[in-house]
């Protein structure tokens, strides 16, 4: 098994525990919904991303990906505004799996690219 599929099916179990924990987040009545929502968008985006079935021929940066990803950012630094800093870490984790996902995309997506160099 070569190192860009190991990387590749690691980054994605990681994406799917921090997906089930924003579901079990969004289930609970202690957590706002735009909070949960956000924490879910963030995982759940780049997870489908590599769950595709379709290979696209180029690797070029899939910004879409990225956009949604730092939205969902963005709702849980609202929702950390809005309902308080008792949900910092939930805006911790979500920028840790955007920073990932930069990572993931940039070293592993496009590593055989040679068209952007």
């Amino acid at each position: 098994m070569g190192h860009e599929r190991i990387v590749t099916i690691a980054f994605g179990l990681a994406l799917a525990g921090v997906l089930v924990h924003a579901g079990a987040r969004l289930a609970s009545p202690a957590t706002p919904a735009l909070i949960g929502a956000g924490l879910m968008l963030c995982a759940g985006a780049p997870l489908l991303f590599l769950l595709r079935k379709k290979k696209p021929a180029a690797r070029q940066h899939p910004v879409l990906i990225s956009a949604l990803c730092g939205l969902g950012c963005v709702m849980i630094m609202i929702g950390v505004q809005r309902f308080g800093d008792q949900h910092q870490p939930m805006l911790v984790l979500a920028l840790l799996v955007l920073v990932g996902w930069m990572a993931y995309q940039r070293r592993v997506w496009r590593a055989n690219d040679t068209t952007d160099r």
